[in-house]
């Protein structure tokens, strides 16, 4: 795999970042996300720089039903095998088996919010999740 080097600038261009080629949605999305505002202009940035600790952390951690299409993206990403070379953390999980819950909020918070949790989990494991206990 080459080296991450990605520049916005007007027109998207990837530069020698192999597991891209075929991904160029979830390019865009770190490049142009928000009408052009990406994720680099965001932060006055001019490039992506290779990432080289053993460990990092993504910025996410639960499965809100509504999220379907980031769910979408994780999946092109592990279907492409472009997957993290680091293992990772996430944000602590949305709800807590250990914090006490009506029923009626269990029901919302578990069967209807965050109905597809499980299923997210399961994705950043395919992605390079540290553990299961790495929220």
């Amino acid at each position: 795999m080459g080296s991450i080097d990605m520049v916005c600038s007007g027109s998207l261009a990837l530069l020698d970042y192999g597991c891209c080629y075929g991904l160029p949605r979830q390019a865009t999305v770190a490049c142009g996300y928000g009408g052009g505002v990406g994720a680099l202009k965001a932060f006055g940035a001019d490039k992506m720089v290779p990432v080289t600790s053993n460990y990092n952390h993504l910025v996410t951690s639960f499965g809100l039903k509504m999220m379907k299409p980031v769910f979408d993206l994780m999946q092109q990403l592990i279907d492409a095998g472009a997957v993290s070379q680091q293992q990772f953390s996430v944000d602590p999980r949305p709800l807590d088996k250990n914090v006490p819950a009506n029923f009626l909020q269990n029901l919302i918070f578990n069967k209807i919010m965050y109905a597809t949790q499980d299923s997210y989990e399961e994705q950043l494991r395919q992605l390079g999740l540290m553990n299961d206990n790495a929220f």
